[in-house]
């Protein structure tokens, strides 16, 4: 398919942009150690009194889902979601800092 080579070339990208990041070393985070957890468990805290509006964003996925499988914001609030949700379950809350990844895309179905 034509698209898993634009897929692959993203990706290489979003990469190249996280190594290259001036602000702090990203890829530091992934050996940052057990202090980061327990600090990002309250990203977890009260999920659902805190996060239940982009319920609304979520219905706006959907209908672009059933128009186009493959829509930008679905995918990428599919992997945000995704990635949270493997942080709570395997108790590595700093992976509980994706959840923009989750949010945003839901807040600009709901606008679009």
């Amino acid at each position: 398919r034509a698209q898993w080579p634009r897929l692959a070339a993203a990706t290489a990208l979003g990469l190249l942009v996280l190594w290259l990041w001036p602000y702090y070393d990203f890829f530091a985070l992934f050996t940052a150690g057990g202090g980061l957890e327990e600090v990002h468990r309250a990203l977890y805290d009260h999920f659902a009194g805190r996060y239940w509006l982009v319920l609304l964003g979520v219905a706006a996925l959907a209908a672009r889902w059933r128009r186009d499988r493959w829509d930008p914001l679905v995918l990428f609030f599919a992997l945000g979601a995704l990635v949270c949700a493997a942080g709570f379950v395997s108790g590595h809350y700093s992976w509980g800092r994706a959840l923009p990844a989750a949010l945003i895309p839901a807040q600009l179905a709901a606008a679009l």
